[in-house]
């Protein structure tokens, strides 16, 4: 049975090593489409795709991370529900 935990936990971090789409909400409500990857040292995870002139990817590290929040979880979801920029099911 530990097999195959470790097989799910490896599948896991393949995934998140090959990225994933997250979007990035700002209180004004806009919206910006970001790709990030988890590095193979699995230490620190990084997001790209700004398009600022001189845009480096961000990165934070693993050990600095205190919370996830999934979904509408956050106060800036809570402001923009509230003033109707978006809606539960966006």
């Amino acid at each position: 049975m530990a097999s195959h935990n470790d097989n799910d936990v490896t599948e896991i971090l393949q995934r998140l090593k090959s990225g994933s789409a997250l979007t990035k909400c700002k209180p004004n409500g806009k919206e910006y489409l970001r790709q990030f990857f988890l590095h193979d040292r699995e230490s620190f995870i990084s997001y790209g795709g700004s398009r600022k002139i001189f845009g480096k990817p961000q990165i934070y590290n693993i050990k600095d991370i205190d919370e996830i929040r999934i979904g509408f979880a956050a106060e800036t979801f809570d402001r923009l529900m509230k003033r109707g920029i978006v809606k539960s099911v966006d």
